[in-house]
């Protein structure tokens, strides 16, 4: 029988908490007991990944597999699971749930992307300085930083961040944020544009813009929010249809990624609580345990030789 590794983010011990997808492929793997097919390896190696992300699912012969989704689906036909015998029965409603499980991940990536990355807070207060417990000194940088460039863009075209270069066909803001949003722009244009003639009035605009910013990241989180109020909305909606186990899994395990307690701006984990206690509860409930075996973290060699090659 071939062995599978799956490669994740993580410090050799376990996974890091924004890598969302090699945590449900975890447990999903140690739930249906597949561990002597399927092995979580969490010690970053995004040098051996084709486009430098992480999970990829590596076997015999460099065979890879990139991506939750597809790598479960490879998961699921090899290990005779018993999803399989769904999709023969019923293929109308496997195509449905496989159209659903891309969509509540890729938004639920989305969410956590945000969270992590582009929350000032978070980004700074935690996710950017534990790259360090992921990869050797100095490659531990440039990733952040890419994910964060990743997280931004995806941000920007879903409607949660705001910039004066995105096309206004992007605009899903509710009207009176829209106005708020536009009043404080107006507010940093002027305040940017107007003349400095002393330090101290440089304080006073530095104060006033940081204000400004805080504000705007306010409407961020509220936006946040509101596509987060949408994914359980249409969960809600449609697991009487689907029926499905993993996918409600899949909901739960990023509610709970998203809401650790290490994050200094914990604003999901308020708004779950007082908005769906019951599915807060089922959250917390939730028993994470990482059962992997301890792997050896990406050595300074291997990092370094695989950024010289793609310098060269």
């Amino acid at each position: 029988m071939s062995h599978y590794k799956i490669f994740a983010w993580g410090d050799g011990k376990g996974i890091a908490p924004f890598d969302v997808s090699s945590t449900i492929l975890n447990y999903l793997i140690n739930e249906r007991t597949l561990n002597e097919t399927f092995e979580i390896v969490p010690n970053s190696n995004i040098f051996n990944s084709h486009s430098g992300r992480l999970p990829i699912l590596i076997g015999p012969e460099s065979f890879q597999i990139e991506g939750f989704a597809e790598i479960w689906n490879f998961i699921v036909c090899s290990s005779q699971t018993g999803d399989e015998k769904v999709e023969r029965d019923n293929p109308a409603l496997q195509i449905l749930r496989r159209a659903y499980m891309d969509e509540i991940t890729r938004d639920l990536n989305t969410i956590t992307l945000y969270n992590y990355f582009v929350v000032k807070r978070n980004y700074e207060g935690f996710t950017r300085g534990s790259f360090k417990e992921y990869l050797p000194w100095p490659t531990q940088y440039k990733p952040p930083l890419d994910f964060r460039h990743h997280a931004q863009e995806l941000c920007l075209n879903e409607g949660i961040i705001d910039d004066d270069l995105v096309n206004p066909k992007y605009n899903f803001m509710a009207p009176d944020l829209e106005d708020e949003l536009q009043q404080l722009r107006k507010e940093e244009k002027n305040l940017r544009e107007t003349p400095v003639i002393n330090d101290m009035q440089k304080l006073e605009i530095d104060k006033q813009l940081d204000i400004i910013s805080q504000k705007k990241c306010i409407i961020a989180n509220m936006q946040c929010i509101k596509k987060l109020k949408e994914i359980i909305q249409k969960h809600e909606e449609i697991m009487p249809t689907l029926d499905d186990k993993i996918i409600h899994t899949i909901l739960l395990i990023y509610l709970r990624r998203n809401i650790e307690s290490q994050l200094p701006e914990n604003f999901i984990s308020i708004w779950l609580k007082r908005e769906y206690p019951e599915l807060n509860e089922e959250v917390s409930e939730l028993n994470l345990s990482e059962s992997m075996p301890e792997s050896n973290k990406i050595s300074l060699t291997t990092a370094l030789g695989s950024y010289v090659s793609q310098i060269i």
